[in-house]
C-alpha cells in the first residue's frame, strides 16, 4: 500500500487526526516550526461540547480507531518535523 493510497479516514478516530495525518504524509512545511502533541483523550462524559473541544485541539488525541502506526509512519517520512 502506498501513502498516498491510504484512506486517513479509515485509520484516524476524527476529522481533526486525520488532517494531523495528512499535513504529515503531504510533506506539509509548517510542522518545521511546531510541535505536536500526542495524547489520549480526557472523557469528560459532556458530549455537548465535543464539537467546540475538537476545533480548539492542537494535537492528535488518541482514541479508538486511531491507528498509531500509521502516525509513526507519516512523522517518520515527513523532512520538516
Amino acid at each position: 500500500v502506498r501513502a498516498q493510497d491510504v484512506k486517513l479516514e479509515d485509520i484516524t478516530s476524527s476529522a481533526h487526526n486525520a488532517e494531523i495525518l495528512r499535513g504529515l504524509r503531504d510533506g506539509e512545511t509548517a510542522w518545521a516550526a511546531k510541535c505536536l502533541d500526542i495524547g489520549e483523550e480526557f472523557n469528560d462524559d459532556d458530549d455537548e461540547d465535543d464539537e467546540e473541544e475538537e476545533e480548539e485541539q492542537k494535537g492528535f488525541v488518541i482514541r479508538e480507531g486511531d491507528d498509531c502506526g500509521w502516525l509513526g509512519y507519516f512523522f517518520w517520512r515527513n523532512k520538516h518535523v
